[in-house]
């Protein structure tokens, strides 16, 4: 898969994420509760794709998310972030 970059928060919106052949067992985090869909799609707000990415450098995609209605999409720049982390006290 494609190497990730950064989080992605799904504002409002539909997306369908489907799996690469082959890539193993992913989905879509749902919010708070981290319910995992293979091939489902994210409806709610708050929805998120590829955290992980955010932790680990070396985190790749395994499908693809395609809007199926008009979405506001917000992507988190993992780098950036890392460096906001490393700056905050602790």
């Amino acid at each position: 898969g494609e190497l990730a970059v950064g989080m992605f928060l799904v504002i409002r919106g539909r997306l369908s994420y489907q799996l690469t052949s082959g890539s193993g067992r992913s989905g879509i985090m749902k919010g708070p509760r981290n319910i995992q869909e293979v091939g489902g799609a994210a409806e709610h707000i708050r929805d998120w794709l590829s955290e992980a990415a955010l932790w680990a450098t070396t985190w790749q995609h395994r499908g693809d998310a395609v809007a199926v209605a008009d979405c506001l999409v917000v992507r988190v720049d993992a780098e950036k972030f890392g460096e906001v982390i490393l700056s905050s006290p602790s």
